[in-house]
Parts: structure tokens; C-alpha cells; sequence
């Protein structure tokens, strides 16, 4: 820094930033012979299938998670 021929020293703000997730946000489901696939984007596949399937009142084993192709978890989403 010493080298440089201009050295600013400033304070500097901007608005509040939110960044935007590359992958799109979303779930699909499937319903047949008493039993749910849900193919969804999520960082806790086993805690959203206990979740799922506590609030259908279905066994957890009839519930079952497909995770898409997910980004890193940088926690926009």
C-alpha cells in the first residue's frame, strides 16, 4: 500500500444485498399405494421426510425423499 501512487481511505456503504440461489426453488410429489416421493431441494433430507411425514400422520417408512442436484447451502434458500 505504501507503493501505490494514490492511497483513499474511506468509509463506504451500500444498501443491504441478498444473493440469489442458481438453483430453482421447488418440489414435486407422488402419491401411489399409500406411499409419498417427494423429490425436493434440501439440506436435511431425513429431518424434512420426519417432518412430512408427522404432518400427513403417515409411518416414516411410507415417505420417501429424493434430493435434486443442490448448490452449496449458503443459506438463501
Amino acid at each position: 500500500m505504501r507503493s501505490a501512487d494514490l492511497l483513499v481511505e474511506e468509509t463506504f456503504e451500500s444498501q443491504l444485498h441478498w444473493h440469489g440461489s442458481l438453483e430453482p426453488t421447488g418440489s414435486i410429489a407422488h402419491f401411489s399405494d399409500g406411499k409419498l416421493t417427494l423429490w425436493m431441494n434440501t439440506n436435511e433430507t431425513f429431518a424434512a421426510r420426519y417432518h412430512v411425514a408427522q404432518a400427513l400422520g403417515m409411518p416414516f417408512s411410507d415417505v420417501r425423499f429424493i434430493q435434486s442436484e443442490v448448490g452449496g447451502a449458503f443459506g438463501g434458500r
